[in-house]
């Protein structure tokens, strides 16, 4: 009878164990659909982040002006990487667009070097999060924190330490 007893304690002890385990990892994993929304927040921030690259371009071999449409982005660096050998790995746009909805971001001059970039974004961002898809290098100009829904980040056109002092 003890022995019984005892196997009894023991079954449903590992049946609560597992019951645990299971419930935390629930808790603790993201949904895919949380997955699959922070991915896509993440190629936002590779695309913003690659916006602001090549309008410090622009800015550094222009006349220190900002372009009044960042559509205007895309003929110049073509011109401008053949011409200048501007390091085509920097100064490359890879998307003005939302990678979801197909709406192009937001740009807005705000003065004559700063200006605004805008996106909806589907989840919320601290800044501790850390880049999970391999996208990357996005950390060097800040766009990391950001709220859900359209969130802008404010920045200044400078000239990239790569390119140097243009005179």
């Amino acid at each position: 009878m003890r022995t019984r007893l005892l196997g009894h304690w023991l079954l449903f002890g590992s049946v609560g164990c597992v019951v645990f385990f299971v419930t935390i990892a629930v808790v603790m994993i993201d949904s895919p659909r949380t997955m699959r929304d922070l991915h896509i927040d993440e190629r936002r921030l590779v695309h913003l982040d690659a916006i602001a690259k090549t309008l410090d371009c622009f800015w550094s071999y222009g006349e220190k002006t900002l372009p009044d449409d960042v559509s205007e982005l895309k003929a110049w660096t073509q011109e401008t990487q053949q011409l200048v050998g501007v390091s085509k790995s920097y100064c490359r746009l890879q998307q003005l667009s939302d990678p979801q909805t197909g709406d192009p971001y937001i740009y807005r001059v705000t003065s004559a070097s700063e200006y605004e970039l805008c996106a909806v974004f589907a989840t919320e961002n601290s800044g501790t999060r850390r880049a999970k898809s391999g996208y990357g290098s996005y950390g060097a100009r800040k766009l990391k924190s950001h709220k859900s829904g359209e969130h802008c980040f404010a920045l200044t056109a400078s000239t990239p330490l790569l390119l140097g002092k243009q005179g």
